[in-house]
């Protein structure tokens, strides 16, 4: 089952938490007034149209580290992946900028989604974004970041090693294991290609006649279960 689906299925079976009408501001986390998720019943025909980013931990010998990573929603790339043992907004950077280095110009006016986690509200941060003209989309909740929530998990168990000597020997192995994602991997959601063979399968196909994908709207589930009660 394919996150979409797996989305679709848990908040049609009501198993997603109500929004309180309150925002809970978290310890690593900033909300604003202005946050929204951009995603909702967004459709995608193309690369460079919406990237999920994430950030998640591992723990070697009492030392933890952070991975960062971004991932294009319509090809299931992995366009950044960084590791450091601080969590820290420079880092996220480091990870957009490997994105901006793969996609070029064609990633202006992409949208970036995340949760609100500090590093991706930093100052440095935003004014980069700004800069390349990409909109900021906010997940309220881990549900609605199901695309890099899901990398998270691929990367830690089915790829990451048990030892980690070091930073540098983490980005390492890394950048080890995007290869073999993009590479390597087959995705039935891509017709059992990688996302490199999809992204080069695209350039065969006309923009009308590529397949689409419709993200999840959350709120019309919302409103379901509302009208149910």
């Amino acid at each position: 089952m394919g996150i979409n689906k797996f989305e679709s299925f848990v908040c049609e079976s009501g198993l997603t938490v109500r929004k309180l009408k309150k925002r809970v501001i978290t310890t690593d986390g900033i909300r604003e007034e202005q946050d929204k998720n951009l995603t909702y019943g967004l459709k995608l025909n193309n690369i460079n149209q919406l990237m999920a980013g994430d950030i998640t931990y591992l723990i070697f010998k009492d030392q933890k580290y952070y991975v960062f990573t971004l991932k294009d929603a319509y090809c299931k790339r992995i366009i950044g992946l960084h590791g450091s043992d601080k969590m820290m907004a420079i880092n996220s950077v480091t990870t957009y900028l490997q994105a901006k280095r793969l996609r070029g110009t064609s990633i202006k006016h992409c949208i970036h989604h995340t949760d609100a986690g500090s590093q991706y509200k930093s100052t440095i941060y935003k004014k980069l974004l700004a800069k390349d003209e990409i909109k900021m989309s906010i997940a309220d909740n881990c549900l609605e970041n199901g695309m890099a929530e899901q990398l998270n998990s691929v990367i830690k168990n089915d790829y990451m090693i048990d030892t980690i000597k070091d930073v540098k020997h983490l980005n390492t192995i890394l950048n080890k294991i995007k290869h073999l994602i993009n590479h390597d991997r087959h995705v039935a959601a891509l017709g059992y290609r990688t996302s490199v063979q999809f992204e080069k399968w695209l350039e065969t196909i006309s923009v009308e006649n590529r397949p689409v994908i419709e993200m999840y709207d959350f709120t019309k589930a919302e409103l379901e279960t509302f009208s149910k009660e």
